[in-house]
Order: C-alpha cells, then structure tokens, then sequence
C-alpha cells in the first residue's frame, strides 16, 4: 500500500501525470512487489520556492520523490533498483540530468502505524496469517 508523492516547482499536463503514475505504479509493483490496486501516486506542485535552493540552474524541472512503504517489507537491493529506476523515469521527463539535486526517498512506516480503509498494515497482516 504504497504512497507516492511526487512534488513539483509547477504544475505539469494531466497526461504527463498519467503517464508518470503508470510507470511509477509499475516499476513499484515490479521491484518492490507492491499491489497496483492499493499503490497510490499524488502530485504536489506549484512550490518553485523549495526548488530555489542551491539557485536551480535557468530551465531545470527539479523534482523530488518520496514513497511510504511498510518497514521491513523490502531488501536493500529491491530499494536501491526502485531509487535508481524512479530516477530514469522522472530525468525521462524532466530531463534534469545533473544540473540540480533531485532527491527520491523511501520512507519506512511501522505496520503499527499506517493503514488504509480503517485496518492497520499490522493488522491486515495478522489477518491473512489466519
């Protein structure tokens, strides 16, 4: 049960966002073995201030990428193939290269902690133990 944020200096097309959605949600189920039904992606944008950090370059698209996984669900190798895959999908788009640090993170969320529909991932576990 995945979340994916992706934000953004500004807003981009409905289309791109599909487009980047459907490769996002595929690599994720692909390398992290991550459900597509439940594997939510949302886009934040219109915060060029974040971006001025460092003074981004004149016509660089930085972006940032961050994921909420369950802890423990994923092996380094699985997490470090999802950051570099991640990463060549959004220079696809944005072709940033290296003129400006666009940072992909994986953030680890205690089962006991997050959920969706009202059932903690602990809890969804327990239950498909029985």
């Amino acid at each position: 049960m995945p979340i994916v944020t992706v934000t953004l200096p500004e807003q981009i097309s409905d289309s791109a966002k599909a487009s980047i959605s459907e490769e996002i949600v595929n690599l994720t189920s692909r390398l992290l073995n991550k459900r597509e039904q439940v594997t939510v992606v949302k886009f934040v944008a219109g915060h060029a201030d974040f971006f001025n950090l460092g003074k981004r370059p004149k016509g660089t698209f930085p972006f940032d990428v961050e994921i909420k996984i369950t802890t423990g669900t994923n092996n380094e190798s699985e997490k470090v193939e999802w950051i570099e895959s991640t990463w060549k999908v959004m220079n696809n788009y944005f072709k940033t290269g290296d003129s400006f640090p666009c940072y992909i993170s994986i953030i680890e969320v205690e089962g006991n902690n997050w959920g969706f529909n009202g059932i903690t991932q602990y809890n969804r576990t327990l239950a498909n133990q029985k």
